[in-house]
């Protein structure tokens, strides 16, 4: 559950390249980036950053998810 998660989220994006055709293919699709939070609130190295840093927290993994966007942004661009 937790990888599907992931991939719905936008955290890990699916996607495939084909040399011979010079084709890139982005599989990943109808991401939902308001999953993004519950995801990385179910692993455990982002929810320790809310008990070792609780002041910066919210912002660290705020700033993660509009990474997340933009790659994905990214990404698109190359299908």
């Amino acid at each position: 559950e937790n990888s599907y998660l992931a991939t719905k989220c936008g955290y890990f994006l699916t996607f495939r390249y084909h040399p011979e055709e010079e084709k890139f293919y982005l599989d990943s699709q109808d991401i939902d980036f308001s999953l993004y939070d519950e995801f990385l609130s179910g692993e455990n190295r982002y929810a320790n950053l809310k008990t070792v840093n609780q002041d910066e927290a919210s912002a660290i993994l705020e700033e993660q998810k509009k990474w997340a966007m933009k790659r994905y942004e990214y990404y698109q661009k190359l299908d």
